[in-house]
C-alpha cells in the first residue's frame, strides 16, 4: 500500500506487490489513469500489509476523507523522515525520507536498457550521486530524464 502527491496537489493512494516497479510504472504514465492525468511528484508513504485482504482494507481506510485527511497532514507537514515520533502515529507504516531516489538498475528499468549503459550515461553527464547507502549509489529522480536525453 502506497500513496503518491501528484501535481495537482492530490495524494493517489494504491498497493502493490513490487512497490519500485509500481513507481516506475507511475512515472512512465503506464501506472493508472490518475497517475497518467497528474503526473507523480513522489512518491511519501507506505505501508507492508500482511496479506491482499489487508493490504485492500487499508488503502480503503485511507481512501475515506479521515484516511486522505491524514495523508494530506503529512505533506502538508512535510513530516517524510521515519523517526520515532512518526512511528508511534503510523502503526504499520513508514514514511519515505528519499523516495525520489533511485538506483542506476532502477533507472535501467524505467528506461527498458542495460544497467552499463545507464552507468556509462551517469559517468558520461558527470552526474554525482544524491545519497549512498552501503556500496549502492541513489541518483535524484531529474537523472532520469538527463540519461533518458542522453541515450537518445
Amino acid at each position: 500500500m502506497y500513496a503518491i502527491e501528484c501535481d495537482n496537489a492530490s495524494v493517489y493512494i494504491g498497493q502493490t506487490r513490487d512497490l519500485t516497479q509500481r513507481w516506475a510504472q507511475h512515472l512512465k504514465g503506464r501506472g493508472a489513469r490518475w497517475t497518467r492525468k497528474y503526473k507523480p511528484l513522489r512518491l511519501f508513504y507506505s505501508e507492508e500489509c500482511k496479506s491482499y485482504v489487508a493490504s485492500r482494507k487499508r488503502e480503503r481506510e485511507l481512501k475515506k476523507s479521515s484516511g486522505r485527511k491524514f495523508l494530506k497532514e503529512l505533506l502538508l507537514k512535510g513530516k517524510f523522515k521515519a523517526d520515532k515520533s512518526n512511528k508511534k502515529k503510523l502503526p504499520g507504516g513508514k514514511l519515505m525520507s528519499t523516495p525520489e531516489m533511485l538506483t542506476a538498475g532502477n533507472i535501467a528499468k524505467m528506461l527498458a536498457v542495460s544497467d552499463a549503459k545507464v552507468k556509462k550515461a551517469i559517468q558520461e553527464l558527470k552526474i554525482k550521486p544524491a545519497a549512498k547507502k552501503g556500496v549502492c549509489n541513489y541518483y535524484s529522480r531529474d537523472t532520469v530524464a538527463r540519461v533518458k536525453a542522453a541515450l537518445k
